[in-house]
């Protein structure tokens, strides 16, 4: 089987990065409800929708790696777009609890997703895809039902989607499915870049509307940031985790995706997430960016960590090292008018709060990544694709 899944090795298709399109929306979309989470709820909201949207994401990446029928691939990735859209379209009426869009689309996309894996991959049975499909359907169905509880009791599904999507990752072995090493690797480091490219995208919409010299000189520092952050995967992690992913055999290789590819890409994204809304609502006077940076880049490094754990790769303690000073941004600054710190102020925005203490935390921050990269440059050695 390891043999078979050699030949069939290949790169990823124009379609396919036609499709990650909807993924880039919705990603905006799940931004824009962060930036409106405040209370536990609401953040219990975000996780729910984001962990099911990068669960499905990561569904048909599995889905291209078991088929060998391109046109009927693309046919079905087109169509699953438009339910995409949807479900994107819908995230932002969360926080009111309207999830009759939202719901309806996810249950189109597990529909399309399940077919697809029926007709057009070769040796997928009806029972392999059962043995999933009934995950995804019910947490489809959490989603959508979630909005007709009572005010104030939604979380309570959308947390049940956090348990189950968690626990399907950590329990299903995923023994009988194909995995394309290069194929699998470059799509899912095709969707992070994306992500990184939404923090981009945040500051950018923001200092246009705010451009003192204060704020170009704070984006500028975010831009940095975002950049090593950027090489901390690619520097090293992603031809390295491909080589992992050669060497396996291909009945190991599902359990190894679903830790290292769901589960900890899902923690690495949150992270990513947290610094584009943070500083966006920093540069919009709405709040600090210390709390923001602090757990964005304590979320990243974490994820990072358990990525290289879980494919024996070195170098997950430095980063678990990085996760825990990151921490120390935490206090940097006024945290604002909340005990958290992730939520932003509900007042009037306040542009001096763009002004005051933003450069420590940024600085410290990109100190952190660059120091983060340093360490591996001397546990791992000169980076060999970063720029592939």
């Amino acid at each position: 089987m390891t043999e078979t899944t050699e030949v069939r090795e290949r790169r990823a298709e124009t379609f396919e990065l036609f499709f990650d399109l909807m993924f880039v929306f919705s990603i905006t979309q799940i931004t824009q409800l962060i930036e409106t989470a405040r209370s536990i709820g609401d953040w219990i909201a975000v996780v729910s929708v984001m962990l099911f949207l990068w669960w499905m994401y990561a569904g048909f990446v599995w889905l291209a790696s078991s088929s060998t029928r391109m046109l009927h691939l693309a046919g079905t990735m087109l169509v699953a777009m438009l339910a995409f859209f949807l479900l994107a379209s819908g995230i932002p009426q969360m926080h009111q609890g309207e999830t009759a869009l939202l719901g309806g689309a996810a249950l189109a996309i597990v529909a399309i997703h399940s077919t697809g894996f029926v007709m057009i991959t070769d040796g997928v049975t009806g029972r392999m895809v059962l043995s999933f499909s009934w995950v995804n359907a019910l947490a489809a169905l959490l989603l959508l039902l979630s909005g007709f509880l009572p005010h104030g009791l939604e979380w309570l599904f959308q947390l049940a989607v956090i348990l189950l999507l968690c626990g399907m990752a950590v329990l299903y072995s995923a023994r009988t499915f194909t995995i394309l090493p290069s194929h699998f690797v470059e799509r899912h480091g095709l969707l992070l870049i994306i992500v990184f490219g939404e923090s981009i995208i945040a500051v950018g919409d923001t200092i246009g509307a705010h451009p003192a010299p204060t704020t170009l000189v704070e984006a500028s520092f975010v831009i940095a940031l975002v950049t090593t952050l950027w090489l901390s995967w690619f520097s090293h992690d992603d031809r390295r985790s491909e080589t992992v992913l050669h060497a396996t055999p291909s009945q190991g290789r599902g359990r190894l995706a679903l830790i290292a590819y769901w589960f900890a890409f899902a923690i690495m994204i949150f992270g990513v997430l947290l610094l584009a809304a943070g500083m966006k609502l920093q540069f919009e006077g709405h709040a600090q960016p210390g709390p923001w940076i602090a757990a964005a880049l304590a979320f990243y490094f974490a994820g990072m960590a358990l990525f290289r754990w879980e494919l024996g790769l070195s170098g997950a303690v430095s980063r678990i090292i990085g996760a825990l000073l990151a921490l120390a941004i935490w206090p940097l600054g006024d945290i604002g008018q909340n005990s958290l710190g992730l939520t932003h102020a509900t007042g009037a925005p306040r542009p001096e709060l763009a002004q005051t203490n933003a450069f420590l935390p940024l600085i410290c921050a990109f100190l952190l990544a660059v120091a983060m990269l340093l360490a591996d440059r001397v546990l791992i050695g000169p980076s060999k694709s970063a720029m592939h």
